[in-house]
């Protein structure tokens, strides 16, 4: 799902609910809370969302591998990753299997009857 789509369904729940907002709003929420989002998590800040999830940095500790060009063993260097733990609420609405993923996905885009 890019970003656009995200938005397009935000403002449709919003409208729904009888809330008026412009989609380029919306768009510029969304970019603000992923910029605050990266830059907290960057420095090192553990972010908790309800419902949603944890975002931590996490170290990926240098691993060695074989470079078959080469012939030769190297160490990859430290890296920092980004971390998602997702809450239990989350999971609860996530499909128990690749079956009822097809059907959430396949229900989703029916028409709705009128």
């Amino acid at each position: 799902m890019l970003i656009e789509d995200l938005v397009n369904e935000i403002h449709q729940d919003l409208r729904e609910q009888g809330h008026v907002d412009t989609k380029v709003n919306i768009h510029r929420v969304l970019a603000s809370f992923v910029d605050a989002l990266s830059k907290n998590v960057s420095v090192g800040a553990e972010i908790r969302i309800a419902h949603l999830g944890t975002f931590r940095l996490k170290v990926q500790k240098p691993r060695a591998y074989f470079n078959v060009a080469t012939n030769s063993t190297l160490m990859s260097e430290e890296r920092f990753r980004v971390k998602f733990t997702p809450a239990k609420a989350l999971k609860d609405k996530l499909p128990k299997s690749r079956t009822d993923l097809v059907l959430y996905t396949e229900n989703k885009n029916k028409e709705p009857s009128k």
